[in-house]
């Protein structure tokens, strides 16, 4: 996109962050369904579907779709709660697979066997149709097996190198309280008494999906202690005192070359810190190692709620809008957190500006700089002081401290209205004397549009002038020496 239109978009996306890192990629496609644990199948058919929880009363529907842009209702797939069923409620976190010309749906929901009557009894099940529209019916008259706790977040990897079959699950929470240094810091607070705590298991599946081989094994569990490099963002829901557990669930694995990769989230799903983070194995059945760069998507809550990756897209774009509109060599992608040498800081004192935009303070001076990669974590707690307010004041100062081409944009604007406008009084004003009648508004339309162009192009020339003024008043240094010989 031209930044020639999207000058002020893009001025207030950078009230989204200060800083950015790692390279991002984005693609936006809000989609009408009201889905929650998505999941999408492209079928050998050549299409789409997408399964998730919701949509239809204690079962799944499903969405077609040829590109991933418009969607089909295709109406629901499976109904469960029935007489004949072996679930009751709470169906959750669909995913079907095909297979042998067979479409297979994975999902967790709570089983009517309940004798102690537990609040959360969820178990998995796997239902099986020809279409990837169903119907679905269940396979067996039971969940798949029973490990003595509630299960939820059913994957499955067909390994096709060992032939082997895989299913990843969820130990909820519920009734899983796990002591840790996390624990007894939020006891020792005052907090909580205990907390509570979801690990993700795998095991091996019978080839007819009739049950498991051998015992299941923990792959992923939250960090156990407080300086584990993963402890600052996955205890989130505990440091900021959001809720009493911490959630490692949610895994999707994929095999790529001889590397298993495992997708988790982490916190609590309906609270502000939920995130996803990724490890890696090189056995289906662990161990995995969390990767160093998570989270590598996270729900930020101070922009109303958007789930963005880390990087900070709206940053990134941001600066490089500034960098495209200023003769200033503004570095990208870089914090505030800098080493200076004693000479840049004497320049810095010889600034007297008061509204003190560094990234661009620091590129005008043009003495040499090297970056240096880190990994910033986030708070440990508490909330950040920078509040929107205060962000909006930081574009405002990078883009009017260190640009003038919002002017020369309005200048611009002006003159190319005023010449549209002027054509068009000429046109009207020949076709009236060959006598062509036209309406009086809209001479009075055209009118106002030339006067409006006219201004514009007058404001940007006084603009002009102002600015050299306040160039004047910032009082920088003419000259900035840099090394002194023989002195």
């Amino acid at each position: 996109m031209k930044h020639t239109f999207f000058t002020l978009t893009l001025f207030l996306l950078a009230l989204l962050s200060t800083s950015c890192g790692n390279k991002k990629v984005a693609y936006q496609n809000p989609l009408p369904m009201a889905f929650g644990d998505p999941f999408l199948l492209k079928a050998s058919d050549g299409k789409y579907y997408m399964y998730g929880t919701g949509g239809v009363s204690n079962g799944f529907k499903v969405y077609s779709s040829d590109d991933l842009v418009t969607w089909t209702d295709e109406g629901p797939i499976y109904q469960g709660g029935t007489s004949d069923s072996w679930a009751t409620d709470c169906f959750w976190a669909p995913e079907v697979y095909e297979r042998d010309g067979k479409y297979y749906l994975w999902f967790s929901a709570n089983w009517k066997e309940n004798p102690t009557k537990e609040q959360e009894n969820f178990r998995i099940g796997v239902a099986v149709a020809d279409k990837p529209t169903g119907p679905f019916k269940e396979l067996f008259n039971q969940p798949v097996f029973d490990p003595g706790y509630p299960i939820i977040d059913a994957n499955i990897l067909f390994d096709d190198a060992s032939g082997k079959t895989y299913l990843y699950y969820s130990r909820c929470c519920y009734k899983h309280a796990v002591d840790s240094e996390v624990s007894t810091w939020a006891k020792e607070k005052g907090w909580f008494d205990e907390i509570e705590e979801s690990w993700i298991y795998g095991v091996e599946l019978k080839p007819d999906f009739s049950g498991i081989i051998g015992e299941p094994v923990a792959l992923l569990c939250p960090p156990q202690t407080m300086d584990d490099p993963q402890a600052e963002w996955e205890n989130r829901s505990v440091t900021s005192h959001e809720v009493n557990r911490r959630w490692t669930e949610g895994s999707y694995i994929v095999k790529h070359k001889n590397l298993y990769y495992m997708l988790y989230s982490a916190n609590f799903f309906g609270g502000k810190n939920y995130a996803v983070g990724y490890a890696t194995s090189q056995n289906p059945l662990g161990p995995f190692t969390k990767a160093a760069n998570n989270p590598v998507l996270q729900k930020d809550t101070e922009q109303g709620g958007i789930v963005t990756g880390t990087g900070k897209l709206t940053a990134a774009a941001y600066y490089r809008l500034l960098k495209s509109m200023s003769a200033t060599a503004i570095p990208l992608d870089t914090g505030d957190f800098r080493l200076i040498d004693r000479k840049v800081a004497d320049v810095f004192l010889k600034m007297r500006e008061h509204n003190r935009f560094l990234r661009g303070m620091s590129g005008w001076m043009g003495f040499d700089a090297v970056p240096i990669e880190f990994v910033r974590n986030e708070r440990f707690a508490g909330k950040t002081k920078y509040t929107l307010k205060k962000m909006i004041r930081l574009a405002m100062d990078g883009i009017i401290g260190f640009s003038d081409r919002p002017l020369t944009l309005c200048g611009g604007f002006g003159v190319f209205t005023s010449i549209i406008a002027g054509l068009g009084l000429i046109a009207l004003i020949v076709l009236a004397c060959c006598g062509v009648k036209f309406p009086a508004w809209l001479w009075a339309v055209d009118g106002v549009v030339l006067l409006q162009g006219l201004t514009f192009l007058f404001l940007c020339i006084q603009g002009a002038y102002m600015n050299r003024m306040y160039d004047e008043l910032k009082q920088r240094p003419l000259y900035i020496v840099a090394e002194e010989l023989n002195f």
